[in-house]
């Protein structure tokens, strides 16, 4: 596991004409702003297939992001979120995001597993969970063990929630599955976000954390803005 830089700030007030905004040519509509720190793995893409040290799935291509974006809701900012379970950053910042779920934004969260075998393992997991509507809660139970999550120990946490641990062993290999990491890992590159945390908020991307006045000043800006997606207008 290794650490990416660390961006340092931004002034009191952030005005829409300090971000920095740089088009994405190869993704008309959308733009990328600069993040902060991510956890990463190096070249956790390299020739975009199977990464046998990992058990990762190749990624699906995504020709239309928009295919794989939801909506704005309401006056609400659509926001994707990749995130990895091992990812400390991601600890400091997927809160953010989630307490301004239902209020400013609505999050749509994605597993993106860069961080070895234990990073697939529990992303296949809370997926699997999802599936008996218990992805949060796995997630969370997760999130304060110090255990490598093996089948062992997921059937043992997983009956504790409720769930059925022999549909959730069988789903976490399933095609459905395998599909939503693929997908993940697809649109992810498709947006150059190569680490974690990363997100999409509305129509930028950002990889790597940000302040929360950052945040704040993205959210605003992008909820002044039509959607990229026409579909999605």
């Amino acid at each position: 596991m290794g650490f990416a830089g660390l961006w340092l700030g931004a002034p009191k007030l952030l005005p829409q004409a300090a971000l920095a905004f740089t088009p994405l040519p190869e993704t008309p509509g959308f733009r990328s702003l600069a993040g902060g720190a991510v956890s990463a793995r190096p070249d956790p893409f390299a020739g975009l297939g199977t990464a046998p040290d990992t058990g990762l799935p190749a990624p699906n291509p995504v020709d239309d992001p928009c295919t794989l974006l939801p909506a704005n809701s309401g006056k609400r900012v659509a926001v994707t979120l990749f995130t990895d379970l091992f990812c400390p950053i991601c600890l400091m910042f997927d809160p953010l995001l989630e307490e301004r779920d239902a209020g400013t934004i609505a999050l749509t969260l994605r597993q993106l597993p860069l961080l070895g075998p234990a990073s697939v393992t529990a992303a296949r997991a809370i997926l699997a969970a999802d599936q008996q509507g218990k992805g949060p809660a796995l997630k969370a139970r997760l999130q304060r063990s110090r255990f490598v999550p093996d089948n062992a120990y997921l059937t043992t946490i997983s009956e504790s929630l409720g769930l059925e641990s022999d549909q959730l062993l069988r789903d976490m290999d399933s095609p459905e599955v395998t599909r939503q990491l693929a997908d993940s890992l697809g649109l992810a590159y498709r947006f150059g976000l190569f680490a974690t945390p990363g997100c999409i908020v509305g129509r930028t991307a950002v990889l790597g954390r940000l302040p929360p006045r950052t945040l704040d000043a993205l959210i605003t800006a992008e909820s002044q803005l039509p959607s990229a997606c026409p579909s999605l207008s």
